[in-house]
């Protein structure tokens, strides 16, 4: 479950049905014979799940802090974060615990979960799929397999309710784990020698960036809201106050090139609630087309207007 505003987010049972399906696959016969906690079961979307796909309901514990749930008999309503759980290799924790302001409750939870269990596979929010998340999980836990939910995931008052989230599988630092380790271990770069940014976040000491002629910028982006990421902007007169930008300045014509296959408006969904990306976040997804590009010869000859 997640709150947010005291509204509760509970996971549609198709996609706890698809995460229990994959877990099992992954782990084969082996999770049957495992107990299963849930930390934050709310409506109990994934204990049916965990039961439908063979799991023995003896086999789950189940933690939830909402009294309102107590007639649910597979529930313990107990704070599954003041619980202590004595590390037991045979233990494997699955649920959508609640996020927190910027994910920091369900940091909590996942850290929590890696101490008590080998193998931790929980919904998040999609800046976990970031070093700046990264950074702060146990140091030495190696996340083994994540994917990206599908639409209207979650349920809010019974109707399907969209939110950019991740499920991910993390393993305690003792698992020696057979899958690569896609944990981000560096800091992502926050320049670039192609091209120069600023960025303009809504405050009047950034307002000065608008200022073309002085800061001799080429092309503006829309970094955050619901707008549509693909209008490159390349005159003052189109920018709006109450929009967030980030300006580039071009250094080496074949940025041009490479900005034109970067797909921003699926850049835009690494935020969770409210769209938009981080200028390391335009950084990354600029050197990793760059890594697979193979330029043409006409190509630094390309202008503005072609990035339209």
């Amino acid at each position: 479950m997640n709150n947010k505003k005291k509204e509760q987010f509970f996971t549609n049972p198709k996609i706890s049905d698809l995460l229990v399906r994959k877990i099992t696959e992954f782990f084969s016969n082996s999770i049957y014979q495992r107990t299963i906690i849930e930390p934050s079961a709310g409506s109990g979307n994934f204990i049916n799940s965990l039961i439908n796909y063979g799991i023995k309901a003896e086999n789950i514990l189940a933690y939830e802090i909402d009294k309102s749930f107590s007639k649910n008999k597979l529930l313990m309503i107990k704070d599954y974060l003041l619980e202590d759980i004595p590390y037991n290799e045979n233990n494997f924790i699955i649920g959508n615990p609640p996020f927190g302001k910027n994910g920091s409750l369900a940091l909590k939870f996942l850290n929590k979960g890696l101490s008590e269990s080998p193998y931790v596979a929980l919904i998040l929010p999609m800046s976990f799929k970031k070093y700046s998340k990264h950074k702060h999980v146990l140091q030495g836990a190696q996340l083994l397999w994540e994917i990206d939910l599908p639409e209207n995931s979650f349920l809010v008052r019974n109707s399907q309710y969209d939110v950019n989230c991740v499920f991910q599988l993390w393993s305690n630092p003792k698992v020696k784990s057979f899958l690569p380790n896609k944990r981000i271990l560096q800091s992502p770069k926050l320049k670039v020698e192609d091209f120069i940014t600023y960025t303009y976040n809504n405050t009047p000491k950034t307002l000065k960036f608008f200022n073309k002629d002085k800061y001799q910028w080429d092309l503006a982006i829309i970094r955050q809201g619901f707008y549509d990421y693909s209008k490159i902007i390349t005159k003052e007169s189109e920018l709006s106050t109450n929009r967030q930008y980030i300006f580039i300045k071009i250094i080496n014509p074949i940025a041009l090139t490479i900005l034109k296959q970067i797909d921003f408006n699926k850049l835009s969904q690494k935020n969770t609630i409210i769209p938009g990306f981080s200028k390391s976040d335009l950084i990354t997804a600029y050197l990793h087309v760059k890594s697979n590009f193979k330029l043409k010869k006409k190509d630094t000859n390309l202008n503005f207007d072609q990035l339209r």
